[in-house]
């Protein structure tokens, strides 16, 4: 988990890395046994559980307990849990810092880095232009 800024949000939110978003998505199959199992794993002491979801987000408790237990923040929606992926967004801006919106950005929408040597015949990712930049 790592907290980075989501475009969606306009916020910094937890983001989850690969393997514990695969932990959401197997908690939101197998149910409460592997959340709890979880909640022991990291020696959790007093966890409290969601309360009452709508109706329609019922069938994803799990999914968004688990989110809950591994972030420690209560995001009641199963929508924003699947965007909070780290995955999703490319390296940190070299100029303003937050995350590129996808890893084949070719320069950063927040601050326009990247534009100025843009052009429309070159097609490479801003990571794959100047790679320095981002070591």
């Amino acid at each position: 988990m790592k907290i980075r800024w989501c475009w969606r949000c306009q916020d910094e939110m937890p983001m989850l890395d690969k393997e514990e978003f695969g932990l959401c998505r197997q908690a939101m199959k197998e149910g409460r046994g592997l959340v709890e199992s979880e909640i022991e794993k990291r020696k959790i002491k007093s966890y409290e559980w969601m309360g009452k979801l709508p109706s329609s987000y019922e069938r994803f408790r799990y999914f968004i307990e688990m989110y809950h237990v591994i972030t420690g923040y209560k995001e009641m929606h199963p929508n924003a849990i699947w965007h909070h992926t780290i995955d999703q967004f490319g390296a940190d801006c070299p100029g303003c810092k937050k995350p590129l919106r996808t890893e084949l950005a070719r320069y950063c929408v927040e601050c326009g880095f990247g534009k100025e040597d843009f052009t429309s015949q070159d097609t490479l990712p801003l990571v794959e232009r100047r790679p320095g930049l981002f070591e």
